[in-house]
């Protein structure tokens, strides 16, 4: 998947990553992007756990509760 993003980014485009969990319990399993498009493209590839933001998280909680509630953002759920 993350092929396939990289190949239809846009120049300076950015990803965020959180969570790497087929590395955590296969160690073969290794995500491996063209290196190439990420530097001609200059994207920008940035990790980041939860705990980082957690100054924010009552804000960020509040202001989507009132999207959610007012149908700004609307939530999809997959089963």
């Amino acid at each position: 998947m993350l092929e396939a993003a990289i190949i239809n980014m846009k120049a300076f485009g950015r990803v965020a990553v959180c969570g790497i969990i087929s590395e955590y319990t296969d160690a073969e399993k290794r995500a491996s992007p063209n290196m190439l498009n990420i530097v001609y493209k200059r994207i920008t590839i940035r990790g980041f756990l939860t705990a980082d933001f957690m100054n924010i998280f009552f804000d960020f909680s509040a202001k989507t509760s009132d999207y959610v509630r007012n149908g700004q953002l609307q939530v999809i759920e997959d089963k």
